[in-house]
């Protein structure tokens, strides 16, 4: 409870408020009963009218909520002809403005979605790259290792632990992956799942620590 009331409690913004701040808040509703009201009115007017657009469901819902033609109805006849001229006039100004904050909307909506699909068009490119250098390093490796012997093989012609490790994990990495192999002639991309081994870097670890090697 502190935490919600932390600003009305002493020290906050609003404890002690100055008499200004008195004057100003004077009219605002101490509740938000108004705001639930109106919210279920346009619910009810979505309901009956489906495809009503808002601007509609405003104009209703000020008409009714402001008595306005109780208000008009106790005009003179030429007044009511200046406020209902006046009243066309800028309704055409409100549909106008209607019009181009739904066409910004839409441009938002367009630009949102766009940003969506560079982002992951860009998240593939980066995968397909590297899973390509993935595919080269296993080719500098002479392929994937089939057996222990070729296994061992490889690993003992390293020189530097940091090395064999990285051997290791590609090799992992290869068989865990789909790879991609970009077909330049034809301008396609054809994808094969390799199969997964029970092979991990946890596993190898303490292998090549001692200077031996098992494939699990």
């Amino acid at each position: 409870m502190p935490k919600n009331f932390k600003d009305y409690l002493p020290e906050g913004k609003y404890h002690c408020p100055s008499e200004n701040t008195k004057k100003e808040t004077l009219t605002c509703p101490s509740n938000n009963i108004a705001l639930e009201r109106m919210m279920g009115q346009l619910d009810r007017q979505k309901t009956i009218s489906p495809n009503i657009n808002t601007s509609t469901i405003n104009t209703k819902l000020m008409m009714k909520n402001n008595t306005t033609m109780e208000w008009l109805g106790g005009k003179n006849e030429e007044d009511k002809i200046q406020v209902m001229a006046k009243a066309r006039q800028e309704s055409q100004i409100l549909k106008e403005k209607e019009i181009s904050d739904e066409i910004k909307l839409n441009n938002e909506r367009r630009a949102t979605l766009q940003q969506r699909i560079d982002e992951k068009e860009a998240k593939c490119t980066k995968i397909n790259q590297e899973r390509k250098e993935l595919l080269n390093e296993i080719d500098k490796m002479g392929g994937k290792w089939k057996s222990e012997p070729e296994m061992t093989s490889y690993i003992d012609n390293l020189k530097f632990k940091k090395d064999k490790i990285s051997a290791i994990k590609n090799q992992i990495m290869y068989r865990k992956d789909v790879c991609y192999i970009l077909n330049e002639s034809e301008g396609q991309k054809e994808t094969t799942k390799l199969e997964r081994y029970d092979l991990t870097y946890k596993e190898l670890k303490p292998d090549i620590n001692e200077g031996t090697l098992k494939i699990m």
